[in-house]
């Protein structure tokens, strides 16, 4: 009898000490927090190790729409990624990742002003 309740104590300390200490995954499909309707931009990712790639795609408001690439690397909880456009546009995203449905962080072009960006499942 001790021994059983010795193991129901090991099991519930070891069970609830510490919290959640997994490593949000970022694998799967993403889609921007968009204040403007019509507007949409979508990627699904893949992650080997700390690089990052996937594919996606993108579409504007009564305009352009078209695929993307994205490289980068994700190294828990920061995220780096370039979000290259069929145009030739590339977009750099600098992020974090609190939890497996939320990235939030700067998109920037060349070299304007970061925008603050997040993206959910």
């Amino acid at each position: 009898m001790c021994k059983l309740i010795a193991c129901i104590c090991i099991v519930t300390l070891l069970t609830s000490c510490g919290g959640n200490s997994s490593t949000p995954s970022i694998d799967g499909k993403w889609n921007e927090v968009y204040s403007f309707p019509g507007n949409s931009l979508n990627f699904t990712l893949s992650t080997q190790n700390t690089a990052v790639s996937g594919t996606g795609s993108y579409v504007g408001e009564a305009g352009p729409q078209g695929n993307l690439t994205v490289t980068g690397t994700y190294q828990p909880p920061s995220v780096n990624l370039s979000i290259l456009y069929d145009n030739g546009v590339t977009y750099t995203f600098v992020g974090t990742v609190p939890d497996s449905n939320h990235m939030n962080g700067q998109m920037t072009y060349s070299s304007s002003t970061p925008t603050a960006v997040s993206f959910v499942r």
